[in-house]
């Protein structure tokens, strides 16, 4: 029988060489830098078909959370795993693990159409053409005389459309610079893909409109770790929930040393 876990966190450090933060108590590494600790999740599991939303403060550590669980940052031995896999280690995830958090800079340079980028096979699918008239995109653009709002658009084109197998969404402020109707079409083809094919999305997300109709689950952060874990359906108003959560962080942080 297929396990309807598809994600396990357990007893997770993460830490930054010479990073300056409040989060954690400091190590001196041999080479005498700061190693501070930034991230601990003791435990997290996720089961298939969860929509997940990773919310939190700015600098709660949702980003680097999601960046190890993309397989992006080496942690220590089955403290993240997806599809009973280990995140960084294990390449064969990239066919079913769909990572899209390491957005194209400003000084992003790629005198290509978006056709080309993505090549015919990609770029002729139905995938590809729905996810385009969703996004706006058009094949033609070049990509090097968009703006960044545009620029984000091809790049949820390309990394939704990278495989055809993904299990596994892990999403990173995806919907930060979409307009209204482009935000509501992407999250309605995410729930599909949820709810039709069984895929597991996690969202990090400043953005509370219209996620009480479809997220199943939130996850918040402070100060690197998970304080909070909840089914949104025991919630009585999203908004205001988070809003109360993220308040008491800052207030926490307020009153530290």
């Amino acid at each position: 029988m297929e396990s309807l876990d598809v994600i396990h966190v357990s007893d997770l450090i993460y830490r930054y060489e010479g990073r300056k933060t409040h989060f954690h108590s400091e190590q001196v590494s041999r080479e005498g830098q700061v190693r501070e600790v930034i991230l601990r999740i003791d435990s997290l599991t996720v089961r298939r078909g969860e929509r997940v939303l990773i919310c939190g403060a700015n600098g709660a550590g949702k980003s680097t959370f999601l960046s190890i669980l993309g397989g992006r940052k080496l942690v220590q031995s089955k403290a993240a795993l997806i599809l009973n896999r280990e995140c960084f280690s294990d390449c064969s995830l990239g066919e079913q693990v769909c990572y899209l958090g390491d957005w194209w800079r400003t000084d992003f340079f790629l005198d290509t159409t978006v056709r080309a980028f993505l090549g015919s096979k990609i770029s002729e699918n139905a995938r590809c053409q729905d996810l385009c008239k969703i996004l706006q995109v058009n094949l033609e653009w070049r990509i090097s005389q968009l703006s960044d709002g545009q620029r984000r658009r091809c790049q949820i084109v390309a990394a939704l459309t990278a495989s055809e197998s993904f299990e596994v969404y892990i999403l990173d402020e995806v919907t930060a610079d979409l307009d209204i109707v482009s935000r509501e079409r992407l999250l309605r083809w995410l729930m599909c893909e949820a709810e039709e094919r069984n895929a597991t999305v996690l969202l990090a997300t400043h953005i509370m409109d219209g996620m009480t109709e479809w997220a199943t689950r939130i996850v918040f952060m402070e100060n690197g770790s998970i304080t909070k874990d909840r089914s949104v359906s025991t919630l009585s108003n999203l908004y205001a929930t988070v809003r109360d959560w993220v308040f008491e962080a800052y207030n926490a942080s307020d009153s530290g040393p």
